[in-house]
């Protein structure tokens, strides 16, 4: 959003060393521009990858072992699987081609040795797994990994350059009055070229530091240049002994001492204040924190804008919302401010008890028309939550810890959002810190983990939970009445139980949860039970149980007009008419699922959609597209780390419809289809899905093998319609799935005519032109 100054031999040398390095640093003190560079990297480079991936690490802590993870979530990876964060990485980013992975603030999660700490480690992993990597960072120090290449990020030139403009304007300045000047114009302040002299004066004071010009550059809406200099001077003897790293380090720190000595006193108290936040906040949640040292929402909107104009705060804007958030020096610097005012705690409390009450509010109104905002907005929420975890148990509140945690479960934003384990590492981190003594928010909390564990088929993990939540109950006297561990109870015999007569017991226990959920007033988490409950009869009990509860599930969350809710509802659906009805009505609805879920952003719920059009498929004949939607299903699968594995009823109907397909196509066939499937996008999906028709598919042969929608498309292409004209003509397909249709097309013609050389679109046109009139009639009759 800002001007790029300078750094052009840096930006050069650089890219000529990832042209043939694999791991580049670029070293230097905070403040000296490595992110601003590194960015700057990252759009230069983006041609040269396949991808290029920029992960910013700053928000991260030494002692949380969430790097994978974090660049495992940057990659789009959810985060829902037991594998370890680094074993998925080396998986996906095996598949991707040439890809630059861009770390950015990596000196914190550095060992105190060389090559020792968490980025180094992970490093030589990924380096070693995968040739075709490469890696930018930035650092204040080396990494200390083998084959490392060092570039050091000195301050912005305040010598002369050595070019010139026919013109005396700014780009022949030296690169730091060229920033000086861009910034101080962006805040409607001129420099003009004779005062270029006290500007070189000015960026020499402040080091050439691209921080500290930035910072100055706003106080020349109320200063001079001159006055600014006579105050910077004073800095300078800050600035003496030690080697030139240690000299920016404490200009930055002067230069932050210096713009906190600008500052009204309610602008000192609000940087304080914003420190208590990680990873950006809106201003709502400023305004709670605000309120508590008394300051009105007025004046903290007023304080908000003016900390911006001061180049202090960086302002988000993300469709409708607005959010703030510090840089990483400047929040530490307000860290130390709050620490030393002693407001520290107190500001942290206010922080914890917003969140606190807003993971409650979440989870108890997500079941309704904004379920999927209160969706979005805990999973945004999620560094400020997990902040608001740390402190709660670090000042030993345990109970208020394990509310955070299960509440944050409860909105099932974190399912949505494709980041189960971020939930399951929350609890297990309030579980141990909490004691064993047997109480309702334990209970409530080791219930929840075996549910998680359940749904991602960690039998392994979730059995021993359940256990210690059944001894918990039974100390408690609650064994047959406790809402969450019934829910989870019910979730065990329905997805691990063998015995089909024992497993029917699932929907039993699903109704009596429910039940309890709502005498408890927990209307969502009554919806959950109900959701889970039409599953289970769907696959263990018979039609007339199974239709009976998918009924009353859509009518619940069409009356709620939730719109996750309807979606889910919609699939159970879909898999009762498949199991116990209509294949062709489970196709429809199928289709009315996947548009909802690609809709609304859901990441978890499109994998399984994409598995239950692979069953229907099967169901309805049509083996081919069978195969590539169970392609399409599993790439989802691997995406989401949706394992089918641990949850028996899934696996034996997958396994059965898979065994019919390969019976029909055979393995060579039906894996070739299946790997094709794994290429197709979303919107591929969609126009397999719509090609599935209500009925088995007849075996008709069309010229070339072409399928009935290609057999279409080629007649369109004779009729020299473009992609986008095709894809407006054939149900609003995207251009990008018709050219994928020419594709298929043309590989197919070249089969068929190996002597023809088949390349382009005009050959397709030749050859559909040359078809009988016969040919061309039933074809087009048929599809």
């Amino acid at each position: 959003m800002t001007t790029f100054i300078g750094r052009r031999k840096l930006l050069k040398t650089t890219m000529e060393l990832l042209g043939t390095m694999r791991l580049v640093t670029l070293t230097g003190a905070g403040g000296v521009g490595k992110t601003r560079l590194l960015e700057r990297l990252a759009a230069d480079l983006a041609e040269g990858f396949d991808e290029v991936v920029l992960v910013a690490l700053a928000g991260l802590k030494a002692t949380e072992d969430r790097l994978a993870s974090t660049i495992a979530e940057a990659l789009g990876l959810p985060n829902n699987s037991p594998t370890p964060a680094a074993a998925r990485l080396i998986e996906a980013l095996s598949t991707r081609g040439k890809v630059l992975l861009a770390l950015d603030n990596c000196e914190h999660l550095l060992g105190s040795e060389p090559g020792a700490g968490q980025v180094p480690r992970l490093l030589r992993h990924l380096l070693a797994a995968l040739p075709r990597l490469q890696v930018v960072a930035t650092s204040r120090e080396n990494l200390g990994v083998l084959g490392e290449h060092i570039v050091p990020v000195p301050p912005l030139s305040v010598a002369n350059n050595d070019f010139a403009c026919a013109e005396e304007c700014s780009c022949c300045a030296p690169e730091a009055v060229q920033l000086l000047v861009d910034r101080a114009r962006a805040v409607g302040v001129e420099i003009p070229a004779a005062d270029y002299p006290v500007a070189i004066e000015l960026c020499e004071a402040l080091d050439g530091i691209p921080l500290n010009i930035e910072l100055a550059a706003v106080q020349l809406e109320t200063m001079t240049l001159h006055e600014m200099l006579a105050q910077r001077r004073a800095l300078l003897d800050t600035l003496v002994g030690g080697d030139a790293r240690q000299e920016q380090h404490r200009s930055v720190r002067a230069t932050l001492d210096w713009s906190y000595g600008l500052l009204a006193e309610p602008l000192r108290q609000m940087w304080a204040l914003l420190s208590v936040f990680a990873g950006g906040f809106g201003l709502d949640a400023v305004a709670a924190v605000a309120e508590s040292r008394g300051i009105d929402r007025a004046e903290v909107r007023s304080l908000l804008t003016r900390l911006k104009r001061k180049s202090l705060l960086v302002v988000d804007k993300r469709g409708a919302s607005t959010r703030f958030r510090l840089l990483e020096t400047i929040r530490l610097y307000g860290e130390e401010l709050a620490e030393a005012s002693g407001e520290s705690t107190t500001l942290r409390s206010a922080h914890a008890q917003y969140f606190l009450s807003l993971t409650e509010q979440a989870a108890e109104r997500w079941l309704g028309p904004d379920e999927v905002v209160w969706m979005q907005r805990v999973r945004t929420e999620l560094p400020n939550i997990r902040a608001a975890q740390e402190f709660v148990l670090a000042a030993g509140h345990t109970r208020s810890a394990l509310r955070l945690t299960v509440n944050t479960g409860r909105s099932r934003a974190l399912v949505f959002a494709g980041r189960i384990n971020d939930g399951r590492d929350m609890m297990a981190t309030a579980l141990d810190e909490s004691p064993e003594t047997p109480t309702v928010d334990r209970l409530s909390g080791l219930s929840l983990a075996a549910w998680l564990a359940f749904i991602q088929g960690s039998q392994a993990v979730a059995l021993p939970l359940l256990e210690q939540a059944e001894d918990g109950a039974r100390a408690l006297e609650c064994q047959d009445t406790f809402p969450p561990l019934l829910y989870a109870r019910a979730t065990r015999l329905w997805l691990i139980e063998e015995d089909p007569t024992l497993a029917l017991g699932a929907v039993e226990g699903y109704g009596k949860a429910e039940r309890a959920f709502l005498a408890a007033g927990c209307e969502g988490d009554a919806f959950m039970a109900l959701m889970f409950g039409a599953m289970s009869a769907a696959f263990v009990a018979d039609g007339d149980t199974a239709f009976a509860w998918c009924r009353r599930l859509l009518a619940t969350a069409e009356k709620a007009k939730a719109e996750w809710s309807v979606s889910w509802a919609l699939w159970t659906s879909a898999l009762a008419e498949l199991l116990h009805g209509d294949p062709c009505e489970a196709l429809v609805l199928a289709r009315r699922t996947l548009r909802v879920q690609l809709a609304i952003g859901d990441t978890w719920g499109p994998a399984w959609t994409k598995w239950l059009l692979f069953l229907v498929a099967v169901e309805l004949g049509d083996y081919e597209r069978g195969a590539q939607l169970m392609g399409a299903a599993t790439a989802a699968r691997k995406l989401t780390n949706a394992s089918i594995f641990g949850l028996l009823p899934w696996l034996r109907v997958q396994q059965r419809a898979e065994n019919k397909a390969r019976g029909e196509l055979g393995d060579e066939e039906f894996d070739i289809s299946a790997a094709l499937g794994e290429r197709v996008a979303a919107d591929g999906v969609m126009a397999l899905a719509s090609e599935l028709r209500g009925r088995p598919m007849v075996n008709v042969r069309r010229p070339a093998e072409l399928s009935r929608k290609e057999f279409v498309v080629a007649s369109l292409v004779a009729r020299d319609m473009s992609n986008r004209e095709i894809g407006e003509a054939l149900e609003g397909l995207s251009h990008r799935t018709v050219e994928v249709h020419v594709s298929n097309i043309i590989r197919k013609l070249v089969a068929e005519h190996p002597d023809r050389g088949v390349k382009r679109r005009q050959h397709i046109r030749d050859w559909f032109l040359g078809l009988s009139a016969d040919e061309i009639a039933a074809g087009l009759a048929e599809a």
